[in-house]
């Protein structure tokens, strides 16, 4: 489960996932990108897992999914992943990412160091109902 927030003034979508990441989280994280980068245009993207309680994603998937081009190519996205596992899954979609062209995330283990690297201010975000932005997925298809 996660929690959409975006920064409009620094253009910048925060998700921050809680309990167990599974892939239904990242086919949802899909989706939901899709129409906030089709409202507003290409965005930064900070996706904390500090919150979360397990994991139920492979390194075979996220080496997959770390093969697929970037969503906003050229922009900058951190990845925040304190729990060992989460960092290692993380490490490999970034390294797969680099792979294929794409400008890989920076893996960081806090919120602080993930805001520090894309030379952002304070953040600033509000939160996004996901349902609302499914919603519009509709429409974008």
């Amino acid at each position: 489960m996660f929690g959409i927030e975006f920064d409009l003034r620094q253009k910048v979508l925060l998700a921050v996932f809680s309990d167990r990441f599974t892939t239904d989280d990242l086919a949802v994280l899909d989706d939901v990108s899709e129409v906030l980068v089709e409202a507003e245009g290409p965005v930064s993207g900070i996706f904390d897992y500090s919150s979360i309680e397990g994991v139920d994603v492979t390194m075979r998937h996220m080496a997959s999914r770390g093969r697929r081009a970037q969503l906003c190519p050229g922009l900058r996205r951190a990845i925040v992943a304190p729990q060992p596992e989460m960092f290692q899954l993380a490490q490999v979609f970034a390294t797969n990412q680099d792979a294929v062209g794409s400008e890989p995330p920076k893996v960081v283990t806090t919120m602080a160091e993930a805001v520090k690297w894309l030379g952002l201010e304070r953040l600033q975000s509000r939160p996004v109902e996901i349902g609302w932005l499914r919603e519009q997925l509709r429409f974008v298809r």
